[in-house]
């Protein structure tokens, strides 16, 4: 069988291993429609490859991965393997592929970037935390910052302030009020002041160490 045939084959046989009355088939299907693939990576290609390169790793691999001609092969990555290869060798299909493995790529980065913000993320909820205390100390009556407010104070752009507020209400450390404010609740408070006071423990024994070394 020549290259061209064989290409032709593994796509052709795929059918041949996907019954609809398979739900372990059906499962594949549908975990294909909600989460992106990675076709490239699948195909061991780079996305600039060509499409002889494509059609030359996708032979290769399909060898491999069939459960009918090779030993070991595998059901729902050669599944996987013939979608993959069905979207990059259509020109049209291939470029919207790409858009979306662009951005893809480029929420991986930011999600990254996300994850190295621990400390800020953590100076900025105890920022907030420290001016809902704040006003509830300066006004029983009226305790409440609203989210614009609060926003503009500690400095943080509307999704991350969305992130530490959901925090706060999980923890149950602020609370709506009935005007719409954000307040601070008493489990909050407590937060606070157990805080300061494990800073202020800290640097007291910061300076009696100093003054024993001295």
């Amino acid at each position: 069988m020549n290259e061209d045939g064989d290409t032709a084959y593994f796509v052709q046989i795929r059918g041949s291993n996907a019954s609809p009355n398979n739900p372990r088939d059906t499962k594949v299907e549908n975990m294909a429609e909600k989460e992106f693939v990675d076709y490239y990576e699948m195909l061991q290609a780079s996305p600039n490859a060509s499409l002889d390169t494509i059609e030359r790793l996708f032979r290769y691999l399909a060898k491999q991965l069939h459960p009918d001609v090779a030993e070991g092969g595998d059901v729902q990555k050669f599944s996987t393997l013939i979608e993959g290869f069905e979207k990059l060798r259509d020109p049209a299909a291939r470029a919207a592929y790409d858009a979306e493995y662009d951005r893809q790529k480029r929420a991986v980065v930011q999600l990254v970037e996300n994850a190295n913000c621990l400390d800020s993320d953590s100076v900025q909820r105890h920022k907030m935390l420290t001016l809902l205390y704040a006003k509830r100390r300066q006004d029983m009556r009226a305790p409440g910052i609203g989210d614009t407010t609060l926003e503009q104070l500690v400095g943080c752009p509307p999704e991350v302030m969305n992130f530490h507020l959901w925090f706060f209400k999980e923890k149950g450390w602020i609370q709506r009020e009935e005007s719409g404010m954000l307040s601070i609740t008493a489990e909050g408070v407590d937060k606070i002041e157990a805080t300061q006071q494990l800073a202020s423990d800290s640097a007291n024994r910061r300076l009696t160490t100093e003054t024993k070394t001295s």
